[in-house]
């Protein structure tokens, strides 16, 4: 719908970025990647110590003293204080709007929750989103305190970790010297060996590297966050919020003020880093100094840079110097999620073995011409993206989540009779970056027929499946996290055990809460539901998968060298053990079954059942390569067809409780029963033993499920399945059913 809007009035509203903030903000952004990249290039000892990694020869010892002097930590800072500047900025316009952004300010931090979560666990483990987004709630509610009070009480916080460096000094002194060695040599100066491990491992590939990333983010996460990192984010969120309220991000400062604060980074700053140097090569970098009291130095110079480097780029803007290079520095600055998750995304391409590889490979001067080139792309292709949309890729994610409706990407276009055929009905105000908020144009505008909300509607399909995304990532996380805790104390059955019971309760609350929200339906809906038979469903389906591959076992008698017998002797608790396999079988589907078949194939409907059905199913065969060796094309095949078949049987009966079953009849029948493999895992303890001579047709390690065999199989229950029960048990959808005798109500 076209609405009148006068093309000064909108200009005005386009024009509301403050471009001194984008210019520092994308100084940061790029800035950010030189520490990044030495996380990502080499063993993280190296970050901090410049004989910590495999280069230690004069050039790369002076490139690593030319980045603690002029980039270490300050970067840290100034992403903090102009993400406090952003929250500022966001309650300003949400007072002069009459709004209330304290519900949308949580979401917006929940969402960037969930990205910090991702980004730390799939990607890399030195995230900073979920610092953020934990700092940034709690400071938020000092948003409207006096400046000198944000001041004051964000310099306290940020002395805090200063202090704890001499306490924790202090405790480590008194410990075993033993345990104090393995600490200090660990994560200060590793030997060889350890670099070489370290090396291995990021060198393998991704699956490879999930455990020691999850294991490094955790720490991150429940050790590092609260000794350091929230006290200095969360401190210069406040000190931001109090220097924009001062008017130092917006210009208002006099020049004098602002060569104040270079001279006292200059005069004071620098010096007490150069000293700080000094102290350390003094010592040689020992670890028991170095790691400690020896960081004294740098970390409480970095507010002094800090300060510095911000007046240094307010005078720039104020003069409109090198206009060329600040609009591009602007234009970073407004995708600096965007630029940052692709920093990320490079540098793990470059290093890690699912990508070329060449970690332990680039020394820091090497690091470096990788961080130039990655500048140079960033600063020529963030000006053309934002010229044709408003936001970058993730910014745009981050809205539509935070909003809980698509957004439009393209530029608004002004025509001079003022009409806007690209606004949103609904007011918005602004939407945080990775170190701010972005400002949009605000439009109080209403929607005012029939065909604005359907097509709400329509978009709504995308809204649906993105909540139900958002609520399960971080229970998947959180389950990844308690799997591998788990596994390193009592197992790795009770790690799986773990990570299938958080699992499938996050996807069962997920399911549930989005058939609430959008469709006031119970879990029925997706046929899970109880007071249908369901029981009857579940062992009808565990008999039809045991049934299936009994007849892929007699195919493999006839066509294969196959051999099975009882074992010679009974494994102890055989009866325990089945039991367990069958529920642990039971909560594998079921969690498989809900994710892959659930409320992603049902919103879409018959009619757009397709890309739900090829989504799902590169999820589903996604989960399958978590197992070891034999993933053939055969077996990527198999994968593939038994999706089809239990989507399927779920579209026609509407209830997930038969290929739940039929997908655990055969698992269990295959694993438990005959003792073969079952995706690449042999289970123990089965009550047969199977011997086979693998082959093409009989499967490989991966087990028969990578055989020509159980591709015939699966092609003719598929083509059974649709037409018996399309001939006896049409079923309409169930989203569109009347539940109101329903047991869940």
């Amino acid at each position: 719908m076209q609405q009148h809007i006068t093309p000064t009035a909108l200009r005005r509203q386009q024009s509301q970025r403050i471009e001194a903030i984008d210019v520092m903000r994308g100084v940061t952004a790029l800035g950010i990647l030189i520490m990044n990249v030495q996380l990502f290039a080499m063993i993280g000892a190296g970050f901090g110590n410049p004989y910590g990694a495999a280069w230690t020869d004069t050039p790369n010892v002076v490139t690593w003293v030319a980045i603690q002097i002029f980039y270490g930590f300050k970067d840290l800072l100034i992403f903090g204080m102009l993400f406090g500047v952003g929250i500022s900025l966001m309650d300003e316009r949400g007072v002069a709007l009459g709004r209330d952004v304290t519900r949308l300010h949580f979401r917006r931090m929940a969402v960037l929750l969930m990205f910090g979560l991702a980004h730390a666990y799939l990607i890399w483990s030195g995230d900073i989103l979920y610092d953020y987004a934990i700092c940034g709630g709690v400071v938020f509610l000092l948003r409207r305190k006096s400046i000198a009070f944000q001041l004051i009480v964000g310099a306290m916080a940020y002395a805090v970790p200063l202090v704890l460096l001499f306490v924790i000094d202090s405790i480590l002194q008194g410990l075993d010297p033993k345990i104090t060695a393995d600490i200090y040599s660990t994560n200060f100066s590793p030997t060889a060996a350890q670099i070489a491990a370290h090396n291995a491992l990021y060198s393998a590939g991704w699956i490879q590297q999930m455990a020691p990333r999850a294991a490094e983010a955790f720490t991150i996460q429940v050790v590092l966050f609260p000794l350091g990192l929230f006290w200095v984010c969360g401190g210069s969120m406040l000190a931001g919020m109090g220097l924009y309220r001062s008017g130092m991000f917006t210009l208002r400062y006099t020049t004098r003020s602002y060569m104040i604060m270079i001279a006292i980074a200059l005069f004071l700053g620098l010096p007490m880093i150069l000293y700080g140097l000094q102290q350390n090569f003094a010592v040689n970098w020992q670890a028991q100094y170095s790691i400690l009291r020896g960081r004294f130095y740098f970390l409480a110079a970095a507010p002094f840079m800090a300060l510095g480097y911000i007046s240094l780029i307010m005078l720039i803007c104020r003069a409109g110097v090198i206009k060329w290079l600040t609009s591009r520095l602007a234009a970073v600055g407004q995708m600096a999620l965007t630029n940052y998750i692709m920093q990320s995304l490079i540098c793990s391409m470059l290093f890690y073995g699912h990508g070329f590889g060449l970690v332990g490979k680039v020394d820091r001067i090497g690091q470096m011409g990788i961080v130039l080139v990655v500048w140079v792309f960033q600063l020529i292709v963030s000006p053309i993206w934002l010229r044709r949309y408003r936001f970058g890729p993730m910014e745009w994610l981050w809205r539509s989540l935070s909003y809980g409706a698509k957004q439009p990407m393209r530029r608004v276009a002004i025509s001079e009779s003022g009409v806007c055929t690209t606004a949103t009905p609904a007011e918005r105000i602004s939407v945080p970056h990775a170190g701010g908020y972005e400002a949009a144009p605000v439009f109080s505008s209403t929607p005012t027929n029939a065909p604005v909300q359907r097509s709400a509607r329509k978009r709504g399909i995308v809204w649906k499946l993105a909540t139900l995304t958002g609520m399960i990532v971080p229970g998947l996380v959180v389950a990844m996290i308690l799997k591998i805790m788990a596994r390193n104390v009592a197992g790795p059955l009770v790690g799986w055990v773990m990570f299938y019971l958080v699992a499938i309760a996050m996807i069962l609350v997920a399911t549930r809460a989005c058939l609430k929200w959008f469709h006031r339906k119970p879990l029925a809906a997706v046929g899970i539901g109880f007071d249908r038979p369901w029981i009857v469903h579940l062992l009808a389906g565990i008999v039809a998968g045991s049934l299936l591959m009994a007849v892929c076992w007699g195919g493999m008698f006839v066509l294969a060298d196959t051999h099975s017998a009882l074992p010679a002797k009974a494994p102890k608790l055989m009866g325990l053990r089945m039991a367990l396999g069958i529920v642990f079988t039971l909560g594998l589907c079921f969690y498989q079954g809900l994710l892959c078949r659930g409320y992603g194939l049902q919103v879409f409907g018959r009619r757009m059942i397709m890309p739900a059905f090829v989504i799902s199913g590169l999820l589903f065969v996604a989960m399958h390569l978590l197992y070891p060796g034999g993933m053939t094309p055969t077996a990527i095949l198999n994968i593939v067809l038994l999706h089809l078949l239990l989507t399927v049987v779920y579209l026609r009966t509407r209830s997930l409780w038969l290929p739940i079953g039929i997908h655990a009849g055969w698992n269990f029948t295959l694993g438990y029963v005959l003792g073969l493999p079952v995706s690449g895992v042999a289970y123990k303890g089965a009550i047969l033993t199977t011997t086979w001579q693998p082959s093409l047709l009989a499967g490989n390690e991966f087990g028969p499920e990578g055989g020509l065999l159980v591709t015939f199989v699966w092609l003719i229950a598929t083509v059974a399945a649709w037409w018996l029960i399309r001939q006896r048990n049409p079923q309409p959808d169930l989203l569109a059913m009347d539940y109101s005798s329903s047991i869940e109500k």
